[in-house]
C-alpha cells in the first residue's frame, strides 16, 4: 500500500473527510510487524471537534478514535507498534504447556484431532507413562493406526484420570489408584495372582507377603475411603473396579 492510497482509505474511514492529514512516523511506516500510516483527524462530537486518529495497517486493516487524556499521536502508534510485536513474537516450545504443545502436534500432523484421536493417544500415554517411550519399539502394537469404532480410555472413575478401558471391566480404575488400595483400617493392600494360571491373593505391602484374609476372601478394597473391588482379571493379572 502506497502513502497516496493509505490517506484515501483514511479519509474513506474517517466522519470528517476533509480534516485528515498525514502524520510521518517513519518507524511506523517501515516497522517489521504492524506497519503502517498515521493521520491526524478532527472527530465531529455534540461537544464540538475533537483531536483524533487514524491508522491505516499495510495490510488493509484501520483503526481509528479519539485522543484520550495523556495521549498523542507518538503514543497511541507506539502502543500500536508493540501489541503487533507482542502478536508476532516467537515463542519457545518450552515455555508452553501440554495443552499447547499438543494441539501444535496435531497442527504439524493434519490438524485433526478427533475424540478417536484424543483416546488413542492417552491410551499410548498410559503405557509411556508406565513403561517409558521405548514401549512403542518394543510393542509394535502400538504403533498400528486405531481401531475403528473401538474405545481406548475411560475417565477413572475414582479421581477422572485415563483409565484403560475394557467393556467387560467398565469401572476400572486407573493406574494410580490401583496402586493406593487398602483394607477397611486403610492398610495399604495389592492383589497378585496364585499361580500362572490365575487365582486371587491379596498381600499387605508393608511388610510384604502377609496375606490380607478379608480383602482376599471378599474381594472389597478401599481407594482414598471409597469402596471398591479387587479380583482377578480374566486374562491374567489383577482388575480394581470402583463399585
Amino acid at each position: 500500500m502506497t502513502p497516496e492510497e493509505a490517506l484515501a482509505k483514511a479519509r474513506e474511514f474517517s466522519r470528517n473527510a476533509a480534516s485528515v492529514t498525514p502524520f510521518a512516523h517513519a518507524e511506523l511506516e517501515n516497522a517489521r510487524h504492524g506497519r503502517g500510516y498515521a493521520f491526524r483527524q478532527l472527530v465531529p462530537t455534540d461537544r464540538g471537534d475533537i483531536d483524533g486518529y487514524v491508522l491505516i495497517g499495510a495490510d488493509g486493516g484501520m483503526a481509528s478514535g479519539i485522543f484520550t487524556e495523556g495521549e498523542s499521536m507518538a503514543t497511541v502508534v507506539a502502543a500500536h507498534l508493540a501489541k503487533a510485536a507482542h502478536d508476532h513474537r516467537e515463542i519457545p516450545e518450552a515455555e508452553l504447556g501440554l495443552p499447547q504443545r499438543l494441539a501444535l502436534a496435531a497442527l504439524e500432523a493434519d490438524g485433526h484431532l478427533d475424540d478417536a484421536t484424543v483416546d488413542y493417544a492417552r491410551y499410548l500415554l498410559i503405557f509411556m507413562q508406565r513403561e517409558g517411550k521405548s514401549v512403542l519399539a518394543r510393542v509394535d502394537a502400538l504403533l498400528r493406526p486405531p481401531e475403528a469404532g473401538r474405545r481406548y480410555t475411560h475417565a477413572c472413575p475414582v479421581c477422572g484420570r485415563p483409565a484403560i478401558h475394557q467393556d467387560r471391566y467398565p469401572r476400572a480404575v486407573c493406574g494410580a489408584c490401583h496402586e493406593r488400595t487398602t483394607d477397611r483400617g486403610g492398610r495399604r493392600v495389592a492383589g497378585s495372582n496364585t499361580s500362572f494360571s490365575g487365582g486371587f491373593v491379596a498381600h499387605y505391602v508393608d511388610p510384604p507377603h502377609e496375606v490380607c484374609v478379608e480383602v482376599t476372601q471378599t474381594g472389597r478394597c478401599w481407594i482414598d475411603g471409597r469402596e471398591a473391588s479387587m479380583g482377578e482379571h480374566r486374562f491374567g493379572g489383577i482388575v480394581v473396579q470402583a463399585v
